[in-house]
């Protein structure tokens, strides 16, 4: 698949992973439609790191690049064991991957943290999409207090980015790429 089809992807599976968290935080905790369309979210988001990456790659520099793979690597594997733990969970019933779901969320952290970096280190994005990137989790975490509404503002997060992220894939082309 072309750049481009990866950056387009990535900027639609961030739009729906935000509207996906949007719709959890309006279900209540404990339920299992609930848990399908957080499992949901987190595979999309997934997915749009995987197109964030694709859209910056050639702008990192060395630096940027160590902190962007490693960025991807660490929270694309913590999203996907966290989106298989809740598949097994749901269809088992069986509450003893729950470990792996608490330990999933420092590792998206992390890696969230480190992409951040990248986009910054990139440029390409603007300034406001990195800083989110490393504050968006912890704020959700801080927010959870005044739940839906901080799972709302993380939704609309992955939205916004994924819109930046959409207008961006034709723009970047034209771009000449940093080398350091």
């Amino acid at each position: 698949m072309s750049g481009s089809g990866l950056i387009r992807w990535g900027a639609a599976a961030f739009m729906l992973a935000g509207v996906a968290f949007i719709t959890r935080s309006r279900i209540p905790a404990a339920s299992s439609l609930g848990d399908t369309i957080q499992l949901v979210a987190i595979a999309l988001l997934a997915v749009g790191l995987v197109g964030l990456h694709a859209l910056q790659k050639d702008h990192y520099g060395r630096i940027g690049r160590v902190f962007g793979l490693a960025g991807l690597s660490i929270a694309v594997i913590a999203a996907l064991a966290s989106a298989i733990a809740r598949i097994v969970i749901l269809v088992t019933g069986s509450k003893a991957l729950l470990p792996i779901i608490d330990l999933a969320g420092p590792g998206v952290l992390l890696g969230l943290v480190l992409c951040g970096v990248a986009t910054l280190l990139a440029r390409v994005l603007p300034l406001w999409a990195g800083v989110g990137l490393i504050v968006a989790l912890p704020l959700r975490f801080a927010l959870v207090v005044i739940d839906p509404w901080g799972l709302t503002l993380f939704g609309l997060w992955w939205v916004v980015l994924g819109y930046v992220l959409w207008s961006r894939r034709e723009a970047v082309g034209q771009q000449p790429s940093r080398v350091t």
